[in-house]
């Protein structure tokens, strides 16, 4: 991201520095709003008992931050960075690092994403998936189809809640 705004900016005669487009795109990042279906459906999926936990490629001081801005933080159960991992998702060993650190096996697990390149390295770690098909994201065509494929999150939880 950091590159594309410089790009970004280049292309339209402003130079932005390293240090000022990092402060630029963490505001933005750690302001985002959720989507407005979001809050229903982690209470609807917490209501019907499923433990909840947000793995990101975020700092865990990003996450915590994006999560307190957005509203997010109590519906969840867990906020897991794969910070003390070393290595970014998609590699398979932090979808494994993630069941571990929860406990879990990996075919216990689902991750609910919006990024075809998430999911596929979820499954490929041995995880479910399901894909929330926002506008601009796919599915990486070679993947096996996600469990689930909804466009919002709302509906994603409406299938899982008949899973209990």
């Amino acid at each position: 991201m950091l590159a594309a705004l410089q790009m970004v900016a280049a292309n339209n005669g402003i130079t932005i520095s390293e240090e000022n487009a990092r402060e630029v795109i963490g505001n933005a990042m750690q302001n985002l709003p959720p989507h407005p279906e979001v809050k229903e459906a982690l209470l609807q999926l917490k209501q019907a008992g499923y433990k909840l936990v947000a793995f990101t490629n975020s700092s865990t001081e990003g996450l915590k931050n994006q999560f307190e801005n957005a509203g997010l933080t109590d519906y969840f159960d867990e906020q897991l960075s794969v910070e003390e991992t070393g290595k970014f998702k998609p590699f398979t060993e932090t979808y494994l690092w993630g069941a571990s650190k929860m406990g879990v096996n990996p075919e216990e697990c689902m991750l609910i994403a919006a990024h075809g390149w998430d999911v596929y390295g979820a499954m490929s770690a041995g995880l479910r998936a399901a894909f929330v098909a926002r506008p601009g994201q796919q599915l990486f065509p070679l993947a096996p189809k996600t469990e689930i494929i909804e466009n919002d999150l709302k509906k994603v939880a409406d299938i899982l809640v008949t899973y209990q």
